[in-house]
């Protein structure tokens, strides 16, 4: 490989990198401690959860913005989420939060 066709791959892996978005790493840890809190393991589908980005649209009941990179939406309902008390969700662009028919006990924190 030639200098030129070496700093070609360079710039495209470059540019592949930045149009991959990511939440940031505060919003991973707070759907990581909703997991952990909800007995996640336990959970009816925990597809893809704490695997890879919530963002990249495989976390289930995972809803990020048009940009992928912060989380919209939290479907988890009737889901088998049980324990408690749900810790404070760092999710600061949260507008919609279902958590109907679970064993969920404790406060649900405001968002």
């Amino acid at each position: 490989i030639c200098m030129t066709q070496l700093s070609v791959l360079f710039f495209a892996a470059s540019l592949f990198h930045l149009s991959l978005a990511v939440v940031p790493a505060s919003e991973r840890q707070a759907l990581v401690d909703l997991y952990n809190a909800s007995n996640g393991t336990s959970w009816s589908n925990s597809n893809n959860w704490l695997v890879g980005d919530p963002c990249d649209g495989s976390w289930n009941g995972v809803t990020c913005n048009v940009g992928q990179t912060t989380v919209t939406e939290l479907d988890l309902s009737v889901n088998n989420l049980g324990g408690g008390p749900i810790p404070d969700l760092a999710l600061p662009n949260l507008t919609e939060l279902h958590l109907q028919d679970n064993q969920l006990s404790g406060s649900i924190p405001d968002f």
